[in-house]
């Protein structure tokens, strides 16, 4: 759902995103695709396709906003308005923000491990009552 409000005015979230996001501030069409990318993570993981590529995506895209946010926020002390909800948002950054990136990060996290500890494990050899087993004792002097 933010991803679509950040779409509908696609310039000015991007400009408002570059006033923070570390990323945006290196490489400038980051903040044009950045909502595509965000769009493309939820809709995976409402899907299940791709799970892993999904959780890869989403724990990047989160770790790099949360940090982005805690460095303008606590360590630069700046009072931005957030771009979370679109260019034109009045919502100051801080705390809110900082969550939404922390928890697309843990959903990435979880999401990436469960993808991965989902394979198969093949069955083992199993015993049934009617075989025999020869068991070797070895005397102990």
């Amino acid at each position: 759902m933010l991803a679509s409000l950040k779409l509908m005015d696609l310039n000015a979230f991007a400009e408002s995103f570059a006033k923070y996001d570390l990323v945006t501030r290196r490489f400038k069409p980051y903040g044009k695709v950045y909502p595509f990318a965000e769009l493309a993570i939820g809709l995976g993981f409402l899907s299940g396709v791709a799970p892993l590529a999904t959780g890869i995506g989403s724990l990047v895209v989160g770790v790099s906003g949360a940090i982005s946010v805690f460095k303008a926020v606590y360590v630069d002390k700046m009072a931005l308005n957030c771009a979370c909800v679109g260019g034109n948002s009045k919502a100051p950054l801080g705390v809110v923000s900082f969550t939404e990136n922390a928890i697309m990060a843990l959903m990435g996290a979880t999401l990436i491990f469960s993808a991965v500890g989902a394979r198969e494990v093949e069955p083992q050899a199993v015993l049934s009552p009617h075989d025999t087993v020869i068991v070797k004792v070895q005397e102990i002097e």
